[in-house]
């Protein structure tokens, strides 16, 4: 209730200072700039979350993930969150439900991509799948190695995950595909 609270408590704020949104600022509250692009005409507004799970980084670190649930009175809106525990910059990344389908039917297409540019053996080879808000999802290939990755967002730092191993991400999008379409049944 709390955090529905300052949630409101910001937006409004946003509101009456003529908040707009700067696509080079360096806003490290994501979650806020979802919020507020979904919420400028809505009157009440509920968010749950769903734990789902996390994401293995190249090198031992985790990315926690959750499901949003946001309902307001012009509807319900789904967002896939990523939170970075690599570094306190606090970087959330808000995926709308479309582009978590989107880039989970992009996965497979990429790795086939993948097995090919890596016998072509490329001083420096870059592929992704971006969706309208920045977020990355793809993999690079340097000294003959291919390294996959998460780019939270399309400006600023410290804001690119390596991952472990893109099976197993692909499967973390996937079970959090089917808890929106359990949570959305369950009503």
């Amino acid at each position: 209730m709390k955090r529905i609270f300052l949630i409101i408590l910001m937006i409004n704020s946003f509101i009456i200072s003529g908040y707009t949104q700067n696509a080079g600022e360096d806003d490290k509250n994501l979650e806020t700039k979802h919020a507020n692009k979904t919420l400028i005409t809505a009157g009440a507004v509920k968010i749950e979350n769903f734990k789902l799970p996390s994401i293995n980084l190249d090198g031992g670190g985790i990315c926690e993930a959750r499901l949003e649930k946001m309902t307001t009175d012009n509807g319900v809106s789904y967002f896939y969150q990523i939170t970075n525990s690599l570094n306190f910059t606090g970087y959330i990344a808000s995926i709308e439900y479309n582009d978590l389908m989107r880039i989970i039917r992009a996965i497979p297409i990429l790795k086939s991509q993948s097995e090919k540019d890596v016998l072509n053996n490329p001083e420096y080879l870059e592929n992704k799948y971006v969706t309208t808000d920045g977020f990355q999802f793809g993999y690079f290939i340097k000294d003959s190695k291919c390294k996959w990755f998460i780019r939270l967002e399309s400006i600023g730092a410290n804001n690119i995950l390596l991952l472990k191993d893109v099976n197993a991400t692909e499967n973390a999008f996937i079970v959090a595909l089917n808890k929106r379409e359990q949570i959305g049944e369950s009503k």
